[in-house]
């Protein structure tokens, strides 16, 4: 439990995304794994690291042809 003083950097790896329809939405998804490397209150140099899901809901017509891609900057 100690507090963050300070973010160093950060970086975001993102994972192939797919796609599934629901009616006339398709939802996007995509994992993403976060990395950051801080300095906590008492100054050392720490990491952490997080997976995620990035989601997206997108309404196109059932005959429409989505072309999707995670970018992370």
């Amino acid at each position: 439990g100690v507090s963050v003083k300070q973010v160093i950097c950060g970086q975001v790896r993102c994972g192939a995304v797919t796609c599934r329809w629901e009616g006339d939405t398709v939802t996007a998804q995509a994992p993403a794994v976060l990395h950051v490397l801080y300095c906590d209150e008492t100054g050392s140099l720490l990491s952490a690291e997080k997976e995620v899901i990035l989601s997206a809901d997108l309404e196109m017509e059932r005959d429409a042809v989505a072309r999707v891609q995670a970018d992370c900057r």
